[in-house]
């Protein structure tokens, strides 16, 4: 496999050696070009009218924006803000407060802020996470187009959070974070992943960039699953305990799933920010909880992500946690390396009450901050 496939921005989690040459066109590369939603056309495949009757996406438009920021670009504070349903945006890549994400006038400058992620640590594992239920990833017929993953033996005797997950760079593919989402899922959760698997399990091998993007209704698609039932075979679900959360451009499909979904009781952004200042006014309306987690200043999201921090509601609970790893975080590493590790904490403090976790952000003598993770626990307004 040559190294110059193994990145893809907005994000799937693996290690980039060698940039390949520019679209002298364009200015853009050939993998940061597939990454533009409007850089290709085709059905997304959940969205075909044969899948999902109820709801269709017409093609992606053909069009391949600049990495170069435009001459002309208006000033983001003359921007109306976007107006319009939930319904109304589900087409969007990004959803409702994703909007036009990848607008060159205020997208990140790609070619910048990558820094050096797993920095060689990129591996395939399959232990089955380090918690107490050894999981790993399945499909079921009933949840097209998503991937579960669960303890590989059901837990019996209590209910488990559910979190649901948007992949970097709005991937479709569920196991582009399957370290990182094993991990997760092998401390007592159940995680529905946008996307089918492009892996199978115990087969090793890197998930590659390309095929159609997620939507943010696909995240919605995946609660409602839970809540019919549908995924009793995995072990029992407490719909009182709904997270939802994503990584780069699956970051904000998580902010559109959540915002106005009442059954979203906490949202985990990871390395993300609302990018379009039209759509920036809907941080005022969140209610849950939300842990922000980043790759430091050698990630380009830097500026998207605390620029939230800061506006949203100042009765919010917020955390935001740095790590100076850069955009792809540690998600390819064994168990999701440091970020896997600050995760776990996250969801199991807030989702299962777990006293030893919340201390993991409170004592600045824990192990995260021994791994190096900045984490500004000032907003954070629950005692």
């Amino acid at each position: 496999m040559r190294s110059t496939t193994l990145l893809a921005v907005w994000l799937s989690p693996v290690v980039v050696t060698a940039m390949p040459q520019a679209d002298p066109k364009s200015g853009m590369s050939s993998w940061a070009a597939s990454y533009f939603p409007n850089a290709r056309s085709g059905h997304n495949a959940w969205l075909d009218p044969q899948n999902d009757k109820t709801c269709s996406c017409p093609p992606l438009k053909s069009s391949t924006p600049s990495l170069i920021k435009p001459a002309n670009c208006p000033d983001p504070k003359t921007i109306p803000n976007a107006k319009g349903t939930l319904k109304d945006n589900e087409c969007l890549v990004g959803g409702i407060m994703g909007g036009d994400f990848f607008n060159p006038c205020y997208a990140p400058d790609l070619r910048n802020g990558l820094g050096p992620g797993s920095g060689g640590r990129s591996v395939s594992d399959w232990s089955g996470g380090s918690g107490p239920h050894k999981a790993q990833f399945f499909t079921d017929p009933s949840l097209p187009n998503h991937t579960i993953y669960a303890p590989k033996t059901p837990v019996t005797g209590k209910k488990l959070p559910l979190l649901v997950w948007a992949n970097g760079a709005c991937e479709s593919d569920g196991s582009a974070f399957s370290n990182f989402l094993t991990e997760i899922a092998s401390h007592g959760f159940i995680v529905l992943a946008n996307g089918k698997p492009s892996k199978v399990w115990g087969k090793g091998g890197f998930s590659m960039p390309g095929g159609e993007k997620s939507r943010a209704a696909q995240l919605t698609k995946s609660i409602d699953w839970a809540e019919k039932g549908g995924a009793a075979k995995f072990g029992e679900i407490d719909m009182s305990n709904v997270a939802v959360a994503g990584q780069s451009c699956g970051g904000v499909e998580a902010y559109s799933a959540s915002v106005y979904e009442p059954r979203v009781k906490l949202i985990g952004i990871f390395n993300t920010g609302v990018i379009d200042p039209a759509r920036r006014w809907m941080l005022k309306d969140i209610k849950q909880p939300i842990g922000y987690f980043y790759g430091g200043k050698v990630d380009f999201s830097e500026s998207f992500i605390t620029q939230d921090f800061r506006e949203i509601p100042a009765s919010l609970p917020a955390m935001m946690s740095s790590l100076p790893v850069g955009h792809g975080g540690t998600f390819s590493e064994a168990n999701g390396g440091k970020f896997g590790k600050a995760a776990v904490a996250f969801f199991k403090w807030n989702l299962q009450g777990d006293a030893a976790s919340k201390d993991l952000y409170f004592n600045k003598t824990s192990a995260l901050y021994k791994d190096g993770w900045t984490i500004d626990t000032a907003h954070w307004t629950q005692k």
